[in-house]
């Protein structure tokens, strides 16, 4: 059960990591973006505190791979920003809190296809990790590596058929 769980959480994590990175930012203009609030960057406060923007409300106990989900992906997504920019961890973490992901990579004038490529090596060692562990089979962490590469293959195919 734990195992199935930790390979949803895992497909959910690249299925996120994929839509943000490959989300056709020419159909998103300034004036959406400004409607839309941001995401609330989720290792904040829970007890209802509405200090900047609204904190996930308590997560019901049937969401808890959800939540887990959640909190992996912000942290590599934190990580990865980090790495790629040379700010504190926590300066990003901050920063998440304020704005979209999407605003801050290009705050920072990431390129969405490197990332993209940083954000699955964080995947697949994430998910090399968990078939160490015992958490996922072997097996199941080389299908959510071949899921990951066939997905940057196709769109990587889809940017030279343009």
């Amino acid at each position: 059960m734990i195992k199935k769980m930790i390979i949803s959480v895992l497909v959910v994590i690249g299925m996120a990591i994929s839509g943000m990175a490959f989300a056709d930012e020419a159909t998103i203009t300034d004036q959406q973006q400004k409607v839309r609030p941001p995401r609330p960057f989720h290792n904040e406060d829970t007890t209802g505190n509405q200090q900047g923007f609204q904190p996930l409300r308590r997560p019901h106990k049937d969401n808890a791979g959800k939540l887990l989900g959640r909190y992996l992906h912000d942290n590599m997504l934190a990580e990865a920003i980090s790495e790629m920019t040379g700010e504190a961890i926590e300066t990003v973490m901050e920063k998440l809190k304020e704005q979209h992901p999407r605003a801050l990579l290009e705050a920072y004038e990431i390129d969405p296809e490197t990332f993209r490529s940083v954000m699955d090596g964080k995947t697949i060692t994430l998910a090399e990790k968990a078939a160490g562990c015992g958490i996922i089979t072997e097996e199941q962490a080389a299908e959510i590596v071949e899921k990951i590469q066939s997905h940057a293959a196709e769109h990587e195919n889809s940017d030279t058929d343009m």
